[in-house]
């Protein structure tokens, strides 16, 4: 059954991508030439393929990614246009819409929900620039690490998070 065609765009991939199951419910990112690419879900029917947000309207394209199940509920980052960079939002409680969980937090590259806390690395360009290991839990952001930016020679860097085993690890990478 087609529960929804995507618009094609040349030279493109513009067909559903990112496909993450929170309880009944698949989300993913679609893409049209109105809207850009934006969040959808679908519970299995035509009618309940919809499209739930619009970060950044009009045609460009929210840069949405990371998506996650935290607590039930689908967590991801994107850029709104009007930020440092990407952001941290949710689907709203009731799966109609999405909002930014903490409005303070930019630069977001990774989410991963681990010991029931979310973690995520953060680049920040400032007074102290670098990337850091945070953590959101209850609603407050906390930087637990900051990694030193070195010389590109001998730069490490943290590109990914992973939890297991009831533990979270990074894949670091040096240059």
């Amino acid at each position: 059954t087609v529960l929804r065609s995507f618009d094609l765009f040349q030279g493109e991939s513009t067909g559903p991508s990112h496909l993450k199951v929170v309880g009944s419910t698949l989300y993913f990112i679609g893409y049209s030439a109105s809207q850009g690419r934006e969040l959808w879900k679908s519970n299995g029917t035509p009618a309940t393929t919809v499209r739930i947000s619009d970060i950044r309207p009009g045609t460009e394209s929210a840069g949405i990614g990371n998506l996650v199940n935290f607590g039930g509920r689908l967590y991801f980052t994107a850029f709104s246009g009007t930020s440092l960079g990407d952001k941290i939002y949710r689907v709203n409680a009731n799966a109609t819409g999405v909002e930014e969980v903490a409005p303070e937090v930019y630069g977001v590259q990774d989410l991963e929900p681990a010991t029931g806390r979310l973690y995520y690395l953060q680049l920040v360009h400032g007074p102290v620039p670098g990337p850091y290991l945070c953590k959101l839990e209850n609603g407050v952001a906390t930087q637990l690490y900051t990694f030193e930016l070195l010389p590109s020679a001998a730069a490490v860097a943290p590109i990914e998070l992973v939890a297991a085993g009831g533990g979270l690890f990074l894949n670091m990478r040096t240059s």
